[in-house]
């Protein structure tokens, strides 16, 4: 489930795969059209016969699924739908990825939201990361909810923070100038929870999975929902780069992700901001997007690194800044290390093959629906 099972216990993947292979003969087509998409990209070949007759197959079936009432919105027909966003993504086909995700969108709907997939983490887990891929993709709204109702804040939730660690609380984020009590409120229950990450893998001990992803699904659908709403640019480069930092809890840090919406708003955001003295708050603003949005290589990123940050700067004080702002140390230290020290030292030539993307990482849209059960 990505960098983020260093600090969160997912549990057991299980493999519910086989009872449905057994049951329904069907569930082989989908399998076999994501072996063949995986062995056309790791050959860098075409789509080949094999893999477009089991795609065929794969629609055929999930076709007969969708029109039958007691299959309609099973768990499996689900499971079947996430496969065709991850692979018609991993083809670069986003349009027609993106209406498979329309048409879970109303399954999620019709099954009576997202939170009634909770009993399934990793599922639950992954529905979140595609509604926040999605969006940070397209700047579209959320797919699976319409409010924000079932998503309480955190911070008021005590017994959570005594219950798992969290005994030295971040302060709060007012002496920024932020007004809007939604962002605000948010920005402290993110810096909250990467503390208690921070707190629970400092003793060698994993957040429940059940607990991180209600807290993250509260803080993302807060920060989604306040798009459009924010007239301070300072405010809204805070809201993208947390979405951003989200983001790198589930893809690998440096494989750098192809999201333009957040990619071209983070610029103009950062851009809009000008001289203002934001302590700490540039160089986090930085670093995430090294991380999750641009890359070392990107040559806005590298003029404002050089505008922004002091060039005696280390490492150590460096990561420290970070860490008053919000970090998680088991999944930023190490590629941020490698981000910082190559952007000071200004020589990203040689960075990209340890940056760039592989074969299987298609923009944010990385797939790992194999392992949702």
């Amino acid at each position: 489930m990505g960098p983020a099972e260093r600090c969160v216990d997912f549990g057991p993947s299980g493999q519910l795969w086989f009872p449905y292979l057994a049951k329904y003969a069907g569930f082989t087509h989908p399998i076999l059209f994501c072996i063949s998409v995986a062995d056309c990209l790791l050959g860098n070949k075409p789509l080949g016969k094999k893999a477009q007759y089991h795609l065929g197959e794969t629609l055929v079936f999930i076709n007969q699924r969708l029109s039958d009432n007691t299959t309609a919105l099973h768990d499996s027909t689900i499971f079947v739908v996430l496969a065709l966003i991850d692979f018609s993504a991993y083809l670069r086909d986003y349009k027609t990825a993106m209406v498979h995700l329309k048409g879970l969108g109303e399954m999620v709907r019709l099954r009576g939201g997202i939170d009634n997939f909770r009993y399934l983490p990793r599922l639950y887990t992954k529905l979140g990361r595609l509604d926040l891929i999605q969006a940070l993709y397209s700047g579209n709204k959320p797919v699976f909810l319409v409010d924000t109702t079932s998503c309480p804040r955190i911070s008021e939730d005590v017994d959570f923070w005594s219950a798992h660690g969290g005994t030295s609380l971040p302060q709060s984020a007012g002496n920024l100038g932020l007004k809007n009590e939604v962002l605000l409120a948010a920005f402290t229950d993110l810096r909250q929870l990467s503390e208690v990450l921070n707190t629970k893998t400092a003793s060698c001990r994993r957040l429940d999975v059940a607990v991180f992803q209600a807290r993250v699904c509260s803080i993302q659908y807060r920060l989604l929902w306040l798009q459009g709403t924010l007239d301070d640019c300072l405010a809204e480069c805070l809201r993208l780069a947390m979405l951003a930092f989200l983001a790198t809890t589930f893809h690998v840090p440096l494989a750098v992700a192809q999201y333009p919406y957040l990619a071209n708003h983070y610029r103009e955001s950062c851009a809009a901001m000008g001289a203002r003295n934001l302590e700490n708050l540039p160089l986090w603003f930085l670093m995430v997007g090294a991380l999750s949005v641009f890359g070392v290589e990107d040559a806005w990123l590298q003029e404002r690194w050089r505008a922004e940050v002091p060039p005696q700067l280390a490492w150590d004080e460096a990561r420290l800044q970070l860490r008053d702002i919000m970090w998680i140390d088991t999944i930023h230290n190490q590629p941020g290390e490698r981000v910082f020290q190559i952007l000071k030292c200004g020589r990203v030539e040689g960075a990209h093959r340890s940056t760039s993307r592989s074969k299987l990482w298609v923009g944010g849209w990385v797939g790992t629906t194999y392992e949702l059960y």
